[in-house]
């Protein structure tokens, strides 16, 4: 997702100051975002996800995975991540570049 947000980013802004600045805020506003209702009943921050933190299929004092991972939710972001890099990708194809 951040990758995606970052590319697609830096395609809509001219500069590439201003496309880091939006990366950024995006990168510090989104966890923050989440922990907010009615996004806090889901488990949409990305920090947490990948390092198990208080998701209950991770067992953090031992390390060791101990329920399915949440394919619905990973998949659910992969497919964000691939609509925001072909909405960069279309935007890049209407600029006039010659």
């Amino acid at each position: 997702m951040f990758f995606a947000v970052t590319f697609l980013a830096a395609t809509l802004f001219r500069s590439e100051h201003t496309a880091l600045a939006a990366s950024f805020v995006f990168m510090i506003f989104y966890p923050v975002a989440t922990l907010f209702p009615p996004l806090n009943r889901y488990p949409l921050n990305i920090h947490h996800i990948m390092s198990g933190f208080a998701m209950p299929y991770f067992d953090a004092r031992h390390a060791l995975l101990v329920g399915p991972p949440p394919w619905a939710l990973l998949v659910s972001m992969m497919a964000m991540a691939g609509v925001l890099i072909g909405l960069a990708v279309q935007v890049v194809r209407h600029r006039d570049y010659s």
